[in-house]
């Protein structure tokens, strides 16, 4: 066996239990044992599926990197995953590296990973790091109790996934338009779709697989100039970083529908994006 692999699995072998706590599987790979992969710089983190279900599945490619679970929650099936990625080329002691950190569990219907703050070292704060601002100014003013600060619905907001509604009842819709069964994403991935949506400002966007995170008109015009073939993409016309608020049923195939009562603020999740090997998405932008 490769000394190096031995070494690793050793190391995960505590950290695979952690996993287990939380009723998930944890699966190790390695970029250099397997042709498909060229080079893999440091790790990336997926969530795969199996004949026996999901499972977080670890690739770990080049250079050194060390792993540590800081916290578990078992009755919410969370846990925090901590990587110490050490580079070779800058090295001058063993502090120097640069540290990332997930929370992985289970929500709904599906496993999830999400980039946490450096500083976040437990599971609950790992959630509230994810509200945006807005969130914990409602929830606060709503007096909400810690202990029902992280459920999916209480009196400070609504959440489906990594979209946030809060209530604002006080918002004025007579400038209209409502538009009917619109879609909100955040760049990549499946659409979650409301019932009546009303949104502010903005930046119109042309959107196709190609480019999720939208491309202006100018920019649009630019490329169909150099590449007249893009011109056959899927596009659609979307807003972009819009001040948007929902309304009635909000549905997506992965997670229970909801419904809100009333109008709310449309909030994305505040996820950190790692460079370093993290296998999240860099698209982080508010699509309607």
């Amino acid at each position: 066996m490769n000394h190096r692999k031995g070494i690793v699995l050793e190391q995960f072998g505590t950290i695979k239990k952690k996993f287990e706590k939380i009723g998930a599987r944890l699966k190790i790979r390695f970029a250099y044992t397997e042709k498909r992969f060229k080079r893999v710089d440091g790790f990336q983190l997926d969530v795969g599926r199996d004949r026996k279900g999901e499972f977080f599945d670890l690739l770990i490619g080049e250079g050194d990197t060390r792993f540590d679970v800081t916290d578990v929650r078992s009755d919410d099936r969370h846990l925090i995953l901590m990587a110490d990625i050490f580079s070779p080329e800058v090295k001058t002691s063993d502090n120097d590296y640069d540290r990332v950190k997930f929370l992985c569990g289970h929500d709904e219907r599906h496993l999830f990973i999400a980039g946490v703050p450096e500083h976040v070292s437990d599971v609950y704060n790992a959630m509230q790091s994810l509200k945006p601002a807005e969130v914990l100014v409602s929830q606060g003013q709503n007096h909400v109790i810690p202990k029902l600060r992280n459920r999916r619905r209480n009196k400070g907001f609504v959440r489906q996934g990594e979209w946030y509604f809060v209530p604002t009842p006080e918002l004025d819709t007579k400038d209209g338009p409502i538009y009917r069964n619109e879609p909100i994403n955040r760049g990549l991935g499946k659409s979650h779709w409301v019932q009546y949506l009303y949104r502010k400002g903005g930046v119109t966007v042309h959107v196709c697989a190609q480019y999720p995170a939208g491309l202006k008109p100018s920019e649009y015009d630019k490329l169909i100039r150099e590449d007249p073939e893009a011109k056959k993409y899927n596009w659609r016309m979307m807003q972009r970083e819009a001040e948007a608020y929902g309304m009635g049923h909000v549905s997506h195939p992965d997670h229970k529908t909801i419904y809100l009562n009333g109008w709310h603020r449309i909030l994305m999740n505040k996820e950190v994006v790692n460079e370093t090997g993290s296998g999240v998405q860099s698209v982080m932008v508010f699509l309607d």
